[in-house]
């Protein structure tokens, strides 16, 4: 259990610390150089991209990873193979919900 929600705490700050450095470069090859201040806006967006992944990294995979864990039990297959498996599914199930939310929810343009 722990391990897990090291996992999801670890994942979110990544993925903060990765859209922040994304935004930055992109911005800063499309539209030039910045103003200080500027600079700011993209810096102050990591603790909002860090609270959202540590509230939806959790709430992703908790439903995929109970449904792992109860499979492994009742299927009795050899733990550790089985855990490993496992945590790299729910973790990749995890990030397709999360892009699938993402993008129902992201405005733009409508199929």
């Amino acid at each position: 259990m722990l391990a897990w929600i090291v996992a999801a705490f670890a994942a979110a700050m990544l993925g903060a610390s990765l859209t922040v450095a994304f935004l930055l470069t992109r911005e800063s090859l499309v539209f030039g150089p910045f103003t200080a201040a500027d600079w700011w806006v993209f810096l102050n967006l990591w603790r909002p991209l860090l609270i959202a992944g540590a509230v939806l990294a959790p709430l992703f995979s908790a439903p995929l990873a109970f449904g792992a864990v109860s499979l492994i039990r009742a299927r009795r297959w050899p733990r550790p193979q089985a855990d490993v498996i496992a945590g790299a599914l729910c973790g990749l199930g995890s990030l397709g919900l999360v892009l699938l939310v993402a993008r129902l929810l992201a405005p733009g343009e409508s199929a």
